[in-house]
């Protein structure tokens, strides 16, 4: 989808305001603080939207002009959405998503995760390296049929 930038509501101190807009979803915006001493005029950015993994990317910062934080902001979507598996680094289009054990995704640093379900049918759905589903059975304890009444 393609990004878009937008005017949010003024403020009464007059300050410089930014929503990004993906499709029908804000995502990031940008902010003007006046800073008492150096740069009197910073413009904040976050990506706001989107889920945004600490240890894999950035999803704030600061610039001295709007143009440059606008810059950043889209920069940290593009990055995100390539890292989700929406596009690829190359401008193509989306990756398929896939099927993963779940102990088999944080196998390595991060180890099982500790879950009661059975680990051979605990499967995330991954989009890139966003999970967007989990599917699982418990380990022990009553099944209950999902749809009794088919």
């Amino acid at each position: 989808m393609a990004l878009k930038f937008s005017r949010a509501p003024r403020h009464a101190d007059d300050r410089e305001d930014w929503l990004l807009h993906c499709g029908p979803w804000v995502v990031g915006r940008i902010l003007e603080q006046q800073r008492p001493v150096g740069p009197r005029a910073v413009f904040c950015w976050s990506l706001t939207g989107p889920y945004v993994p600490g240890d894999v990317m950035t999803n704030r910062g600061e610039a001295g002009t709007l143009d440059n934080a606008k810059a950043g902001l889209v920069d940290a979507m593009r990055r995100w959405s390539i890292w989700a598996g929406v596009r690829q680094a190359d401008g193509a289009g989306p990756v398929a998503p896939r099927w993963v054990l779940t102990r088999d995704h944080f196998a390595g640093d991060h180890g099982m995760l500790k879950t009661t379900c059975d680990p051979t049918t605990d499967w995330l759905l991954m989009s890139g390296g966003f999970s967007a589903g989990r599917v699982h059975r418990p380990a022990d304890g009553p099944r209950q049929d999902p749809h009794p009444n088919h």
